[in-house]
């Protein structure tokens, strides 16, 4: 019988410390580092498709760094490629490259393994408005 009441007075004790700790700050999601492994671009033209380009990457083809404070990184093989700072806003991304003054609006999806990244940009083109979306699906890396 005092086995049994240590027992449970011991086990009162560890869900009394696990569920009575300091509140963890939620971390977003977005944070960390992703190897790119498809990148795709369809443009169309009044609902014409003018070209697609779909690249099947490997690791370290193309990195993508995304920290807290708002800045992130894109590496092509090892090389920084460009610096960029960024906001969030419900499922919005916002890509400011820091060289390039163009803020990028892609919306965005993320798990613990996998982002999605989609983007649509439209341009005048002859003959109408060219509408190009690209998509890119990255794997996060774990360090």
């Amino acid at each position: 019988m005092k086995r049994l009441i240590s027992f449970t007075g011991l086990a009162f004790f560890l869900l009394a410390l696990t569920t009575s700790g300091c509140k963890k700050e939620e971390v977003n999601p977005l944070f960390g580092t992703w190897d790119v492994n498809y990148l795709s671009t369809v443009t169309y033209r009044n609902a014409e498709k003018l070209n697609q380009t779909v690249n099947l990457l490997t690791p370290g083809d193309m990195t993508i760094k995304i920290f807290s404070g708002g800045n992130g990184e894109e590496w092509e093989q090892g090389t920084l490629n460009n610096s960029f700072s960024w906001t969030s806003k419900g499922d919005s991304l916002f890509i400011t490259v820091i060289d390039q003054e163009s803020v990028m609006n892609m919306s965005y999806a993320v798990t613990d393994i996998k982002l999605l990244l989609t983007s649509e940009e439209t341009s005048a083109g002859d003959g109408g408005d060219n509408v190009t979306t690209t998509n890119i699906i990255a794997d996060r890396v774990f360090h």
